[in-house]
């Protein structure tokens, strides 16, 4: 899957029991997209390229993604067209949504 696009900003206030985070992508049946849900939230860093804030848009969208251990579990960086969130926790989980059955 390539070109979803956050559905919103994480919250960047930590430490935190845990936040899910939407990605989306458009299908003619509707928007579908991945759940994001974080455990035991240490740290979030939304960073623009430009330093301005992050702009939620089509054109600002998902690239590339790493899972790496950290000492307090994991960190889940995402790269954006134009920005980068990093966020680091105990776990995280992801579930697709189900595709839509054809009628």
């Amino acid at each position: 899957m390539k070109d979803l696009k956050l559905g919103a900003l994480p919250p960047t206030r930590v430490p935190s029991s845990g936040f899910e985070m939407r990605l989306l992508c458009c299908r003619e049946a509707g928007e579908q997209g991945l759940t994001l849900r974080y455990t035991k939230v240490t740290q979030v860093d939304v960073v623009a390229d430009d330093g301005e804030p992050f702009v939620l848009s089509d054109y600002n969208s998902l690239r590339l993604d790493e899972i790496l251990p950290h000492e307090t579990g994991c960190s889940h960086e995402l790269r954006f067209t134009t920005a980068t969130i990093r966020i680091v926790c105990a776990d995280l989980t992801a579930h697709w949504d189900p595709l839509p059955q054809p009628r």
